[in-house]
């Protein structure tokens, strides 16, 4: 990623899944820390967990029901409509409220996506004008 930066490509990064693992405000601070302190990024983009159900049937057969991932993901009915289980809407504004605070403490002017959010989301997030700002998209 320096390499690039240093040869004038633009450079974006991509959190995700975001995993709400014990002590996770730690884990993914320190990480946010590492990461924009040396890489100079145009975007990051963070997004949760979305899994749809075979996929999530596949990572409890690997890892056994009680797991970090399977733990607190909602059922897809409870959630969205698009058939994937997330965590709660509660629990991902608390996770993104922490990272993006973390990160406009770090790059004030960094360009923060979200992917695959709903826009109510954006909205608790005071993010409105970053829909349709994922690495998907130039």
């Amino acid at each position: 990623m320096q390499a690039c930066a240093a040869a004038g490509y633009p450079v974006r990064a991509v959190v995700m899944p975001i995993i709400p693992i014990e002590d996770w405000k730690h884990v993914y601070g320190n990480f946010l820390e590492q990461l924009l302190t040396a890489v100079p990024l145009n975007r990051i983009t963070l997004g949760g967990t979305c899994i749809y159900k075979p996929a999530l049937q596949l990572v409890q057969l690997k890892l056994g029901k009680d797991n970090a991932i399977s733990n607190d993901l909602q059922p897809a009915d409870k959630v969205n409509d698009d058939g994937r289980s997330r965590y709660s809407h509660e629990q991902r504004v608390e996770i993104y409220r922490v990272m993006v605070q973390t990160i406009k403490r770090i790059q004030p002017k960094l360009q923060i996506g979200l992917c695959l959010e709903h826009t109510s989301v954006f909205e608790d997030l005071g993010m409105k004008q970053a829909i349709g700002q994922c690495n998907c998209l130039l």
